[in-house]
């Protein structure tokens, strides 16, 4: 059998491209070998024998293993549109510039990106913390992206506890007018997360026919937008579960839903009217709705039950689950610890967010002074 290396064609200087990767076959290796040094593929030049091998290696590279022809491209050290020509002569088909775009997609992130791999209590938990304060969207054909804001170091953690193993978490300070110094968090995460990509009324109906689901999802929409309250009421603490939402449908659901399992929310109270503007520059575009667990007993069996995972909503969950017949001094004291600690906790957030910022800021600033300003035309 004529090798296809077998020809008059004047040899390449080796040095152009690095060495055939080591994990293709022999015949794979002859014919990427011989397009690396030849000077010129023509192939009037090959006999039927040697086009057929060319043929079958480079459609087997190409649509059978998948790979790229930027990446055949750059194995043999010739330009793209050698290859993608040469594969037009052999009649091979190519894939479109959008399908390889999205099948290339993952080997050109930075950062890699591995399958969601938690039990289904995880995944409600997520879609519950998405639903909350969190936004998410297919950003590409491979991936979705998840991002928020908050001055919570606490809610930073926690959004780097449930993504950081399935790829690089973003964290950087943000600024706005009005409003202060913030952290944003971000994740680009592969398509087997998108299940967080559901609705929070879809949500409910999908965990509302299993408890266990149903709680995890709950629990991750308390987490990211909802409260635990203690407070005095005629000398006594009292207990509360809040959630709020602008969408009253919902909040209706989640009544419903909670009362087939034993808790009754009360509510929807209007709390923020549409075009409110908070002290902190907070304008709300719809309605704020509330709904609220206001029965000590009651709120406690449900923390009782719920898997939180903030941890600021997790120490008031503890401290929740310590009151009894106990009069309230003997638990404002604690309580008024863990408010200033949750409090010192944010300022220094914020101020650590307002020194990267100033800082980034600075860099940039000297960036641009040292590249000069721009030309401007006469």
């Amino acid at each position: 059998m004529t090798r296809i290396s077998d020809t008059p064609d004047k040899p390449r200087d080796e040095t152009e491209a690095p060495a055939i990767a080591t994990e293709f076959t022999d015949s794979e290796r002859e014919v990427l070998t011989f397009l690396r040094n030849s000077k010129r593929v023509d192939l009037r030049w090959l006999s039927e024998e040697q086009k057929q091998k060319l043929k079958t290696v480079l459609d087997g590279l190409h649509n059978g293993k998948r790979l790229s022809l930027l990446r055949i491209s750059k194995e043999v050290g010739r330009s793209y549109m050698a290859i993608w020509g040469l594969c037009r002569a052999l009649e091979i088909p190519t894939r479109s510039i959008a399908e390889a775009d999205r099948n290339s997609a993952v080997l050109r992130s930075k950062h890699k990106r591995t399958p969601f791999d938690g039990s289904t209590e995880d995944a409600a938990y997520m879609v519950g913390f998405k639903n909350g304060d969190l936004t998410a969207w297919q950003v590409s054909g491979t991936a979705v992206m998840v991002t928020s804001t908050t001055t919570h170091p606490a809610f930073a953690d926690l959004f780097h506890q449930l993504f950081q193993t399935y790829s690089h978490v973003y964290q950087y300070p943000m600024f706005e007018e009005g409003k202060g110094y913030k952290w944003k968090v971000a994740v680009r995460l592969d398509n087997s997360f998108k299940f967080l990509l559901k609705s929070a009324l879809e949500a409910v109906e999908e965990f509302a026919p299993k408890r266990p689901l149903y709680l995890s999802w709950l629990a991750g929409l308390i987490d990211s937008d909802g409260n635990i309250y203690t407070s005095e009421d005629n000398g006594y603490p009292r207990v509360r579960v809040t959630i709020y939402n602008s969408d009253t449908l919902l909040v209706n659901a989640i009544i419903r839903e909670s009362r087939k399992i034993g808790y009754e929310f009360d509510g929807p109270y209007l709390l923020k009217k549409k075009r409110t503007i908070t002290p902190f520059g907070i304008r709300y575009k719809k309605d704020l709705w509330q709904i609220a667990l206001q029965r000590t007993e009651s709120a406690q069996t449900l923390l009782a039950e719920l898997p939180l995972r903030h941890s600021e909503k997790t120490e008031r969950k503890l401290l929740a689950l310590r009151v009894g017949n106990s009069e309230w001094n003997e638990i404002d004291m604690e309580l008024a610890r863990l408010k200033k600690k949750i409090k010192a906790g944010v300022v220094e957030f914020c101020k650590r967010g307002e020194e990267c910022y100033v800082q980034k800021q600075k860099v940039r600033n000297q960036k641009t002074t040292a590249n000069g300003p721009n030309p401007s035309s006469d």
